[in-house]
């Protein structure tokens, strides 16, 4: 069964094979469906998307999200932890408490007020994450001017510096910095990283960082 909102209405509990909001809708209640595409404003408890989740307008869950993939070119919020098991790909802003996922990219902005966990993450936007990210491996590209915060990272491969140098520069940290607990890699590159630790068995520490304790393995 699909479900086709345009206008005003709710998506009841049940099963759906693909669910389009032009309109405005709330859920009632925990969903299951194939595809979930939102392209209005969605409102919802919690839902399961077996296929794809796709938000190129607004979109919020109180209670949790699982999907197979996500595309994110809008905005999606969702105060419990969420679960793609397959792809994201994060062009607008995914606030979530917590995000468990296979490959992630970020072009736009991804905040989560606890950890990230996946196999592959690539940055060419903004991060912020309050807990800890956990990668085999990480590369965040830093946006000019951007002041980024991370808990911690725990990642097989680091790979953090800015997207661009700008002319006439007078502090290297103008091309932006992120903040980081500890770090802990394999092997990791930094330019312009703040952090009170480094731990690896290979650590390139490049410009404008800033670290209080490295370690080495």
């Amino acid at each position: 069964m699909d479900m086709n909102i345009a206008g005003r209405g709710n998506v009841f509990p049940g099963s759906y094979k693909n669910i389009k909001i032009s309109g405005r809708a709330s859920a009632v209640g925990a969903f299951t469906c194939d595809e979930l595409n939102v392209s209005g404003k969605f409102e919802g408890k919690s839902g399961v998307c077996n296929v794809i989740i796709k938000v190129s307008g607004s979109a919020y869950f109180e209670s949790g999200l699982k999907a197979a993939n996500a595309d994110i070119s809008g905005s999606l919020k969702c105060d419990k932890d969420v679960e793609i098991t397959g792809n994201t790909s994060v062009l607008g802003s995914l606030s979530v408490a917590s995000l468990k996922a296979d490959n992630v990219s970020v072009r736009g902005s991804l905040k989560t007020e606890k950890d990230v966990t996946a196999d592959k993450i690539d940055v060419n936007g903004l991060i912020y994450c309050a807990g800890s990210i956990t990668a085999n491996e990480l590369k965040i590209s830093i946006e000019g001017g951007a002041k980024i915060n991370i808990g911690a990272l725990k990642c097989g491969k680091i790979h953090i510096a800015p997207e661009y140098l700008p002319k006439n520069m007078t502090h290297r940290h103008e091309a932006g910095v992120i903040t980081i607990g500890d770090i802990e890699g394999d092997e990791i590159y930094l330019e312009n990283v703040i952090a009170n630790s480094v731990r690896g068995k290979k650590v390139t520490i490049g410009e404008g960082c800033e670290i209080k304790n490295i370690e080495m393995e």
